[in-house]
């Protein structure tokens, strides 16, 4: 099975079973709604209110979860995440939905003390501020505003540089030479900046602040009535009140920590009742009963109806299969092996209605093109070791996560058969052993060739899985032509294609390496008939003989220069892995540099971890990278169009909580 079969589902009910009905089709979560045609005498309700409404009440409860996570972090391990929903009835989450308010209130005052705190805070750094402003000024003890008396008076100010007593006298002497009636005194001075007061009469105040401006002074502005050293004292008492109250809130933050697990259980609530509001507005209602239009996969189907003959709703339903004009979603359902990149499908596009689910069809290929750019066994080990010992400790975690794992699980144990054919453990790790340590001589670990010794060989190797990956996809498109019912297509497709390259395919290999002669004896007699082949067949939809001409040797073109391209593609296949392997033995080199045993030791022990974790983290996502790109350009660009809707059915979206499958309770 690779792509579920969908049934077209119309359901009719009372309205006094609406709510359960809505709620248990909810937890079943099988049943897509579809978009309802107006029916006269049948309205749908307007419930953008409701949702915009409940949305504000998942910002607060998400916003409120944050700050808790902020001042009480949650105690876990690494792999909480892997660990499944925690598991409801439908009895126990009625029961638990009755405290909602008195939870969101819990949220709303955790808000509130933490924009208390984000108050306190900024009033914080404004007395801070002020505090940094008025530290050059601390020594006077005289308020600003009272520095001038009826005949003279005091000019306070700031230099952008340091200056002496002495230089600011002589700047004003030079600018006033005939006023003796001045005089200055530094407050506090540093290679950024002198803060002084000037004292002159206050019918020369004028020429005097023009004097200290031009040398660069700012003068000080402040009508406060306490004095600098009153100012900072006051501050200072500000801070220390404003921390205080800022512990204050934040222990009562903590304090609710307690009630973490009702705001994440709220916050499934929320989620629940937000999309019902949605999906209400997609059913036909009128006073007496209401009516659902939507879509269910077919092995659900006799869970629906276990529910309605369960349940006793006074409900009629009709499930037929799907129209040729009808828009059907898309869901796959694959084995064991295949599901793991069901997620690779889906990062593409998902099928369309002509086409064939690729999923299966690229799985083994997906995890033999990993392997082969990874490439190191050792890599390997460790990959497969640690997804395959989550997979056996967390057995009940969510499929998303355990495909995931089982994807990567596959991949390393492709890499260790790669990284063995190749000879790499570490790199060449066993053989450093041997003889950086034991002193012993290098023997063979690998079980078909080193790349590094024969390039050429592992190229031509890799060029071969390239031309059967795209051979496959040629073969899918024909297969896919033919379930169309154009068999004539899948002929002319196909057969050619293959004759054509299954004749050049000596002559291109001559060029890397030997060829046998029973490969060339007849090869050119094959090209020439798939050459002929394509010629008369890539053109047959066109109107004319001229057009048909043409069209074959457009068609021709394009499978020479599409194939070379296609083909010479596959070359990451050695590269990645080359790279890989050669990494790896750097590594290895480094860490046995010392010829003192103890220092390359020691040397090792550093190194050898730190070295290879780096290389594997980067050569397996660019394996990741490019295995997917192999994927999406060299095989889908064979037969798959995409373009599929994926199946979004009325389902609990919770991330907390999740309800028991069985719905016999409802």
């Amino acid at each position: 099975m690779a792509r579920l079969k969908m049934k077209r589902l119309s359901l009719a009910a009372s309205m006094t079973d609406s709510k359960m009905i809505i709620d248990a089709l909810q937890r079943l979560g099988a049943v897509e709604l579809s978009e309802p045609e107006e029916t006269e005498g049948f309205y749908t309700m307007d419930t953008s209110a409701s949702v915009s409404q409940t949305e504000r009440y998942i910002s607060v409860a998400e916003n409120a979860a944050a700050v808790l996570d902020k001042y009480a972090p949650r105690k876990g391990s690494l792999t909480d995440f892997l660990k499944p929903r925690k598991e409801l009835t439908a009895a126990q989450f009625a029961a638990r939905s009755a405290d909602a308010d008195k939870t969101l209130s819990v949220c709303l005052a955790v808000n509130s003390a933490e924009r208390e705190m984000a108050d306190c805070a900024a009033g914080i750094t404004r007395c801070r501020t002020k505090l940094l402003q008025l530290a050059p000024w601390k020594s006077v003890d005289v308020p600003f505003t009272k520095m001038k008396s009826r005949h003279a008076g005091m000019i306070a100010g700031a230099f952008p540089k340091q200056y002496s007593r002495e230089d600011v006298l002589n700047i004003l002497a030079a600018a006033l030479p005939d006023n003796e009636a001045v005089d200055c005194s530094v407050v506090s001075d540093s290679p950024e900046q002198t803060c002084v007061l000037v004292l002159c009469m206050n019918a020369d105040r004028t020429e005097v602040k023009n004097a200290l401006r031009a040398a660069g002074m700012t003068q000080m502005t402040d009508n406060s009535p306490l004095s600098p050293a009153q100012r900072i004292q006051q501050y200072e008492k500000e801070i220390e009140k404003l921390e205080k109250k800022r512990e204050e809130l934040e222990a009562s933050i903590k304090e609710k920590e307690p009630c973490r697990d009702d705001i994440d259980f709220l916050l499934d609530f929320l989620i629940i009742r937000k999309d019902k509001n949605s999906a209400l507005s997609k059913v036909l209602m009128n006073s007496r009963i209401f009516v659902i239009e939507g879509w269910i996969p077919e092995n659900r189907v006799d869970d629906l109806k276990g529910f309605i003959e369960n349940s006793r709703v006074d409900a009629a339903y009709d499930i037929r299969d799907p129209l040729p004009d009808d828009d059907e979603p898309v869901k796959l359902k694959n084995g064991w092996l295949s599901a793991p990149v069901e997620d690779v499908t889906e990062m593409y596009s998902l099928p369309s209605k002509t086409d064939i689910d690729p999923t299966p069809f690229m799985s083994l290929l997906y995890y033999v093109f990993f392997g082969m750019m990874l490439s190191d066994a050792g890599y390997g080990l460790l990959i497969a070791g640690l997804t395959g010992a989550l997979l056996l400790k967390y057995r009940n975690m969510e499929s998303k996560w355990k495909n995931t794992l089982r994807k990567f699980f596959f991949c390393g144990v492709s890499t260790v058969f790669w990284g063995a054919m190749y000879g790499s453990w570490f790199g060449d790790f066993p053989n450093v052993v041997r003889h950086s340590f034991l002193g012993l001589t290098d023997v063979r670990i690998y079980l078909w060739t080193d790349p590094l010794q024969n390039i050429m060989k592992v190229l031509v190797f890799c060029f071969i899985i390239g031309l059967i990956c795209l051979f496959w996809g040629e073969f899918l498109n024909g297969l896919k032509d033919i379930r169309q019912g154009h068999i004539l297509d899948a002929i002319c497709d196909t057969v050619p294609t293959y004759t054509t390259i299954i004749g050049i395919a000596p002559v291109f290999l001559k060029m890397f390496m030997p060829v046998p002669e029973w490969m060339t004896k007849y090869n050119m007699y094959v090209l020439i008939a798939g050459v002929v082949l394509i010629v008369l067949t890539r053109g047959r939809h066109a109107p004319t003989v001229a057009g048909k001409i043409t069209g074959g040797l457009a068609g021709l073109y394009n499978v020479f220069s599409g194939y070379l391209g296609d083909v010479l593609s596959f070359s990451r296949l050695l590269a990645l892995g080359l790279s890989t392997g050669v990494v790896a033995q750097v590594i290895n080199m480094l860490a046995t540099l010392p010829q003192n045993m103890a220092l390359k030791i020691v040397m090792t022990v550093v190194v050898f971890p730190l070295g290879h974790l780096m290389n594997i983290a980067i050569n397996a996502f660019g394996a990741y990278v490019h295995t997917n790109r192999l994927m999406f350009v060299e095989f889908f660009g064979k037969f798959y169009e995409g373009g599929g809707r994926a199946f979004s059915p009325l389902k609990a979206n919770t991330k907390s909580y999740r309800f028991k499958e069985e719905i016999s309770n409802v």
